[in-house]
């Protein structure tokens, strides 16, 4: 990853606290893509991380319930950890990997994923960022702000 050329930042410049959580998530995206195309090149998971895969996190979790087919939820036993921190990061990798065999095992295919970070929001992998907004606005209340939901993980 690099700067647009031409682009100038003063020294000041710190990326978001979450910037660690969400490269994990990119570097897991490509490690199950690079197994998927080995094994089933047709995977939906690989022809929309080509195309774009949508990447997003917000500080409020989904209701269980509402989960779409082939989406894995996985952290919520995890411990609290800053979302600045290596351990956040390490988290987001290894429960994607994590959900990722496991849906292999089984013979299920795999969508995505929705890292739940306990005490601090969710990450998910979707189609992609208008998917996702058009999921969340076609079901609304599936996910919220705050921890309304985090309890029925039974943590």
């Amino acid at each position: 990853m690099q700067l647009p050329k031409g682009l100038k930042i003063d020294n000041n410049y710190r990326p978001s606290f979450d910037t660690k959580v969400i490269l994990a998530h990119a570097l897991g995206n490509s490690i199950v893509v690079s197994i998927l195309e080995y094994f089933d090149s047709d995977s939906s998971f690989v022809k929309n991380y080509k195309a774009g895969l949508g990447l997003a996190h917000w500080h409020g979790y989904f209701n269980p319930k509402g989960v779409p087919q082939g989406w894995f939820v996985h952290g919520f036993m995890n411990p609290h950890v800053a979302c600045s921190s290596p351990q956040s990061a390490i988290y987001a990798l290894d429960g994607k990997l994590r959900v990722f065999s496991r849906a292999q095992e089984k013979g299920e295919a795999f969508l995505g994923d929705i890292h739940v970070e306990p005490q601090h929001g969710t990450n998910i992998c979707f189609t992609s960022l208008v998917d996702l907004a058009q999921f969340l606005i076609n079901n609304p209340g599936v996910s919220i702000l705050g921890n309304k939901y985090l309890s029925l993980y039974n943590i």
